[in-house]
């Protein structure tokens, strides 16, 4: 590799890390979480409210806590809404869970249904 190799490598991964870091400070945080099911809103939560819900008839459970939502139970076979999203909290964030047609958006205090 040449220096000018090296600089160029360097300047991408300098210019990444500013938009990472840039990018982790402009989220907002959520204040509510809307639950669809088939792209219909079943239901509209706070975030500032702790509890567990269930959705689509049992389908699937969130739990809120401490400004953060994530899935707690889902009866899908791959588990993935509950094992890769985690937890979130700023909005625009989901979670999805396919096989049940369930998403899990963070959404802000003027989202109406």
């Amino acid at each position: 590799m040449k220096k000018r190799d090296i600089f160029v490598i360097l300047g991408i991964l300098i210019l990444a890390s500013i938009m990472l870091v840039a990018i982790h400070f402009m989220k907002s945080p959520g204040s509510q979480v809307a639950v669809y099911v088939d792209d219909k809103v079943e239901a509209v939560y706070s975030l500032s409210a702790d509890g567990e819900y269930e959705i689509n008839n049992g389908t699937n459970k969130i739990k809120i806590a401490d400004g953060e939502v994530w899935m707690l139970y889902a009866n899908c076979p791959d588990k993935k809404c509950i094992h890769e999203f985690g937890k979130i909290h700023s909005i625009g964030e989901t979670i999805v869970c396919l096989p049940n047609k369930v998403v899990v958006k963070v959404v802000g205090e003027d989202f109406k249904i």
